[in-house]
């Protein structure tokens, strides 16, 4: 796993998933006999440590692919550098470089699946005209131009008016304030953990009511306790936590990492050694890393027990620039008893083509 481990990284809670996960399988009998190990490689949220990494990697025979990674920092190297030479399973996508590596198997929606599906969401309840803070930089300006185009496609008549935040901002009295000016009847917040807890105090204390959506990511139980107002309030993420597939988490996580957090990050380092232990185990292919690489290049519906739709890793898709975005679904959650719970009836909507997929 090649990622960011400080405290506050999605590393960080992305590590015990790993951890929990390959315990199972060893606990199982490993792949073919053999046990898995896992190696972790801090990034310390440095591109060219990000880089090192990889190529790290590459140079170790024994490492047949990697699972869960995830630089935090943005503009990651790591599909990059590994390209079509090893499996980068489960890996986070942020970047142009993550949505077309050759050897990219993306196991959740990624940071621009997210956004999506918090402005997709929002347009599904009828919100029409929305206001999006995000960070003023490359990411924020990608960010803002997919969601304009898409919702222009899928949405007709729906506005985005973006609420441009610096990237060392604390303060968000005044970007709430913007926002609010907008006269949005939906707000998404595509920030961490405590820019995402500020603004919406901000945004309620300024007398703001209408919809606010988040990544579910950046809002842990811990993150709920800080809020006095939850009504209105939605979080985005990949997984249904209502699914066999996460139940199988929870009882991974107590079983092997109960001090752990656990969150989306996990789960979906979690999804990715469980993947690379089902489709080796019964693969006829052999356990290197061309042989891993064939092997998931092959699966047309690999099963995550219902956390997403069944992935196809052999069909790319037709949006320029997202082609290996194979997980592109997302699912809505709100607050129940102080953590987040799946909408029911439990619902996919699918990011490329603003449908609901059952």
């Amino acid at each position: 796993m090649i990622t960011a481990t400080g405290p506050g990284n999605p590393g960080y809670d992305a590590i015990p998933g790993a951890q929990a996960a390959v315990a199972d399988v060893n606990a199982a009998g490993g792949v073919r006999g053999h046990p898995v190990k896992l190696t972790v490689c801090d990034t310390h949220g440095n591109q060219n440590q990000a880089a090192a990494c990889a190529q790290q990697a590459l140079s170790t025979s024994s490492i047949l692919a990697t699972v869960g990674d995830d630089d935090y920092s943005g503009g990651s190297p790591i599909a990059g550098v590994l390209g079509d030479q090893m499996a980068a399973i489960a890996h986070k996508q942020y970047t142009p470089p993550d949505y077309s590596g050759k050897g990219v198997f993306a196991t959740d929606c990624g940071g621009i699946g997210i956004s999506a599906g918090m402005a997709e969401w929002l347009a599904k309840d009828g919100s029409k005209n929305m206001a999006a803070l995000v960070f003023d930089n490359q990411g924020g300006q990608q960010v803002v131009a997919f969601l304009t185009s898409e919702l222009k496609v899928l949405f007709p008549g729906t506005k985005l008016a973006p609420v441009l935040i610096p990237v060392t901002a604390t303060d968000m009295t005044s970007y709430a304030a913007q926002a609010i000016s907008k006269k949005p009847d939906g707000v998404l917040l595509a920030l961490p953990e405590n820019l995402t807890v500020g603004s919406i105090q901000q945004l309620r204390a300024q007398g703001y009511t209408g919809r606010i959506e988040t990544p579910s990511t950046v809002l842990p139980s811990s993150a709920i306790k800080q809020l006095t107002n939850v009504s209105n309030l939605g979080a985005v993420g990949c997984y249904s936590y209502s699914s066999a597939g996460y139940q199988s988490f929870l009882a991974g996580m107590k079983a092997h990492e109960p001090s752990a957090s656990g969150g989306d990050e996990a789960v979906n380092a979690w999804i990715g050694v469980h993947a690379f232990a089902s489709v080796m185990s019964t693969s006829s292919q052999p356990l290197t890393r061309a042989g891993v690489l064939a092997a998931f290049n092959a699966q047309s519906a690999l099963s995550t027990d219902g956390l997403t739709p069944a992935l196809n890793f052999t069909k790319d898709t037709s949006i320029t620039g997202f082609a290996r975005a194979f997980a592109p679904t997302t699912v809505n959650h709100v607050v129940k008893a102080g953590k987040l719970a799946d909408v029911a009836p439990v619902q996919f909507l699918d990011i490329l083509n603003g449908k609901i997929v059952g």
